[in-house]
């Protein structure tokens, strides 16, 4: 199993902080700086325990990224009908899901080539940034199961 020491010491010094009772004034969904400290929601260690920011890394990804390259391209949505098509395995599910609507279909590819040649809607968030899926998939479950650190570029 490969471990990140950088997650590990941020992990301890989260429940350092979490067991000393120190708690910071930072509002940990809204994209701001609330305590002035240079740090933004989750990446805040006086957010780390908030239901927000309780993903690990490896569930992190970008809507519509399938192959976590840093870009939306015709081979991610050639990734999503493969899968459809074929059964071949997707690392992160929940970033094929571009509608988010908890299932994978010929549609998200659709949407997908849609946004990239047509100027199409952009999809829910995750989508801007890195990050974990806001919602929750239903009857779908869809899964995303990146290595360490490789959903987000």
């Amino acid at each position: 199993m490969h471990t990140d020491r950088r997650f590990t010491v941020a992990a301890v010094a989260c429940w350092a902080l979490f067991l000393s009772g120190a708690r910071g004034e930072e509002e940990c969904s809204n994209r701001v700086d609330d305590d002035a400290d240079g740090k933004v929601d989750c990446a805040d260690v006086d957010c780390c325990l908030a239901p927000a920011c309780r993903p690990t890394p490896c569930e992190w990804f970008r809507r519509g990224d399938i192959d976590a390259d840093g870009a939306w391209t015709v081979l991610d949505a050639i990734q999503v009908i493969l899968s459809l098509t074929t059964g071949s395995r997707l690392e992160c599910q929940d970033s094929a899901d571009f509608d988010d609507d908890g299932t994978l279909q010929l549609a998200d590819a659709v949407l997908l080539l849609g946004f990239i040649f047509a100027a199409g809607a952009p999809p829910p968030e995750p989508f801007s940034r890195c990050g974990s899926d806001p919602t929750t998939d239903g009857a779908g479950n869809l899964s995303c199961a990146f290595q360490f650190g490789q959903g987000c570029r």
